[in-house]
């Protein structure tokens, strides 16, 4: 584990840095950026401002929170020349990440998609639909910006790291598109893991339950590794690594909820989900796609926390 203070030093010291670390903050710092990393980038260069590198497996420190994986940061780092002041580092930030949706900017949207569901026949059917769903939310927020595939060296690294296959079509999505921050987050193979590694206060949660009840949580959780986010209260999405379903975590409470769907399922939502923002029509059009892609009972759990 090493400390850094500023992002210079962090990016310094990015040959040094182990392949799958991750980048802590300080909880204080987080809570201006979180969920998605795109707000007050000023926080980043205050004086209380911290940088903590440590391997993907090891408990996150005391007060301080996962911010980036150490490949996402290098990424930006690299798009930038070795001497660059605060400035150039807050507009390499907002380059890279979408800004928020209280942020648009008056652009011409260059892909529009159709906010319907098409026929999905097969993997290149869905594939096109999701980049068209995805370059419509990017467009929203104007410039032009890229898709981020991932290399299938680092795809077979994510799956040795977590000793089991990605769902195909949740590793389709990445080797072709790869887009993080979408009307949800899909984390990037590096950010992939055990549930109770992501959001390391559970324990903390479940321990306070009663002894019964606790145990059966514990049970389902087991398996479970963290692939997603909702931005808009903080859940996660996992898959479980025997039967590929998906669950949700509340952060805020612990308790674990199966969704009858599996990671194409959920990526078809964030694609709908990401349309309907960039039409403007977050609430009835985008709860009839869901429950038309994904029957009434699961569209139902997803539509309380998307819209």
């Amino acid at each position: 584990m090493r400390l850094f203070h500023t992002l210079q030093d962090l990016a310094a010291a990015l040959p040094e840095m182990p392949r799958d670390g991750l980048i802590l903050i300080p909880k204080t710092i987080a809570v201006l950026i979180h969920p998605v990393p795109h707000g007050a980038f000023s926080a980043l260069f205050s004086p209380q401002a911290r940088f903590i590198v440590q391997a993907a497996g090891e408990r996150a420190r005391f007060a301080y929170r996962a911010w980036l994986s150490v490949p996402v940061f290098a990424r930006i780092a690299q798009s930038l020349p070795a001497a660059v002041g605060d400035g150039q580092w807050q507009a390499a930030l907002s380059a890279y990440f979408v800004p928020p949706p209280e942020m648009p900017t008056a652009q011409t949207r260059h892909h529009p998609a159709p906010l319907t569901l098409p026929p999905l026949p097969d993997e290149a059917a869905r594939l096109a639909w999701w980049a068209q769903c995805v370059r419509a939310y990017l467009d929203l927020w104007g410039g032009d910006r890229s898709f981020f595939p991932i290399s299938r060296a680092d795809l077979a690294d994510c799956e040795r790291r977590i000793g089991c296959p990605l769902p195909p079509v949740l590793r389709a999505y990445h080797e072709h598109i790869g887009v993080q921050y979408l009307a949800w987050t899909i984390y990037t193979p590096e950010l992939i893991g055990p549930l109770a590694d992501a959001c390391f206060w559970l324990d903390g949660i479940w321990a306070e339950l009663p002894a019964a009840e606790a145990d059966a949580i514990l049970a389902q959780a087991d398996g479970l590794l963290v692939f997603g986010e909702s931005p808009d209260d903080g859940s996660l999405w996992c898959f479980h690594r025997n039967t590929g379903r998906i669950w949700r975590c509340g952060c805020g409470d612990g308790y674990l909820t199966q969704v009858s769907a599996d990671a194409g399922g959920w990526l078809d939502a964030v694609m709908i989900l990401s349309a309907a923002r960039a039409h403007g029509q977050e609430g009835g059009a985008a709860a009839a796609l869901l429950r038309q892609r994904l029957g009434g009972a699961a569209a139902d759990k997803l539509v309380g926390k998307a819209v």
